[in-house]
């Protein structure tokens, strides 16, 4: 997240806008302590940041010293195994010491706080956090009248923190350091992509969005996985070759190919349905990948995003968005369905690999009843005296009624496209079994304006594409290239 320098400061890190001129505020009062004195501001008595693993915590704390040239002492790394009070103890010794004879103000980083002083899910501690929580608050009170320790910490669990040291006047200035939004995204991208020939050409904006859910530490990997993968055997690297490489992070495994084309293909019948049934509800397609990753058979990510690179323009494409209306979660519904739906059309059947996908509508299900989408009879915080039996059979068959519902409409999706499908999935098996969204919408788009490829699967059956020889692909692939 940074770039090389023997110092940091809040230039070197990419991203976090909101982020940095909060900071920037604290850094402003530490290089202008008496300035600030004399209108009855004090220095913070502890500073937090919160957040996911890999978001740049340590570095937001390292770039505050950095940018104001005090003492910095680390009190704790993540990779320390030594984190007693006699250790914490020396520290702040040192610190305080050091601020005597400076007469400036020192810095202290806690790193994982929430490994020293935790409490479980009642708010008890064990003697080793009351120890620590209790040495804590005495150096925090200290502060006071002295204001020349500032106690930096961070947690990636801010909830199992006790109450004792997050109340006011202990940990005073509390900031969240999430996951990069788009924007913040792609200037990490940048920093990393920027520096290596291999990745020019490449559509930094059009990246970052692929890469929801990301922090920066991921990113940094991602780029790293993907030279490492291609490295050898390319040039030059494109914005598809990282799909592979995205989807081996997301599911933690590398991803391997089935032993015989007649898996894969029933594996694409399911993911295809998914595709489709995403496509025609809201012109979005995700990545489709028949590749197993662990004990997941396929992978349709829905979280891609497509636009064509030639009208491609950086203020078209929207941020992410967070606020879900109803659509976008009936939509979601559907989606899912689609995976059975596929199975039903082209197969026939249904398979035992519908788990996940029946997961994520229970979980929208939830979401929408606990935020009185069907009213408050179905809202269980509405229930005063409890949930009985009564309630959970009437959400079982509101619930029912809904997904055989959504079931009917997305079966009717499924068939009325049952030769694109066919397309579609001969078009994915036969490059090797993984095909990005952009390259999945070219096809489409082709496949809707071409009579003659509509008109030769028209007469395939999803058995028949067992049969297609690879001379003949060959052929067909020059053909409508």
């Amino acid at each position: 997240m940074t770039k090389k320098s023997e110092k940091i400061t809040l230039n070197n890190i990419c991203g976090y806008k909101e982020e940095k001129k909060a900071i920037k505020n604290i850094i402003n009062l530490l290089n202008n302590y008496d300035k600030y004195e004399k209108q009855g501001v004090n220095i913070p008595r502890g500073l937090i940041f919160q957040g996911p693993p890999g978001t740049g915590k340590t570095l937001f704390a390292k770039a505050i010293a950095g940018e104001c040239n005090y003492k910095f002492y680390t009190a704790f790394s993540s990779e320390s195994e030594e984190q007693s009070i006699d250790t914490l103890k020396k520290v702040f010794s040192n610190a305080e010491n050091n601020s005597k004879k400076t007469g400036h103000p020192s810095l202290i980083y806690i790193d994982e706080i929430d490994k020293l002083a935790y409490s479980d899910s009642r708010g008890n501690l064990d003697s080793t956090s009351r120890e620590m929580v209790r040495f804590l608050l005495q150096k925090l009170d200290e502060t006071k009248s002295k204001n020349k320790i500032l106690i930096i910490a961070s947690t990636n669990n801010y909830r199992k923190l006790p109450k004792a040291l997050l109340r006011s006047g202990r940990f005073d200035k509390k900031i969240l350091i999430d996951l990069p939004d788009v924007e913040s995204r792609e200037e990490i991208l940048k920093l990393y992509i920027n520096e290596h020939p291999l990745f020019k050409g490449i559509n930094i904006h059009a990246l970052a969005l692929k890469t929801e859910g990301m922090s920066g530490a991921d990113l940094k990997t991602l780029i790293n996985n993907t030279l490492l993968e291609y490295i050898v055997e390319k040039d030059s690297i494109v914005l598809d070759d990282f799909i592979k490489i995205i989807h081996e992070m997301n599911f933690e495994t590398i991803g391997k190919k089935w032993n015989n084309d007649e898996n894969a293909l029933e594996v694409l019948a399911h993911e295809i349905g998914h595709a489709i049934v995403s496509y025609k509800l809201t012109n979005k397609c995700g990545t489709v990948s028949a590749l197993r990753y662990g004990d997941s058979a396929g992978s349709t990510d829905l979280c891609d995003e497509y636009y064509d690179e030639e009208e491609f323009e950086t203020e078209d494409c929207p941020s992410e968005r967070k606020i879900t209306n109803v659509n976008d979660i009936y939509n979601d519904i559907k989606i899912s369905l689609g995976g059975r739906a596929g199975e039903k059309v082209y197969l026939n059947q249904s398979s035992t690999g519908l788990n996940s996908d029946l997961g994520k509508i229970s979980s929208d299900l939830d979401y929408m009843f606990d935020n009185v989408v069907f009213g408050f009879k179905y809202t269980r915080s509405w229930y005063h005296e409890g949930i009985n039996d009564r309630y959970y059979t009437l959400v079982r068959r509101k619930s029912l009624r809904l997904i055989k519902k959504c079931d009917r409409e997305v079966r009717r999706i499924v068939r009325k496209n049952k030769i694109l499908g066919l397309y579609l999935i001969d078009e994915i098996h036969k490059h090797n079994d993984v095909l990005s969204n952009s390259e999945l919408i070219k096809r489409i788009k082709l496949f809707e304006e071409d009579k003659t490829l509509q008109n030769k699967y028209k007469k395939l059956k999803f058995k028949d594409l067992l049969e297609i020889d690879s001379w003949q692909y060959k052929i067909i692939c020059v053909y409508y290239k």
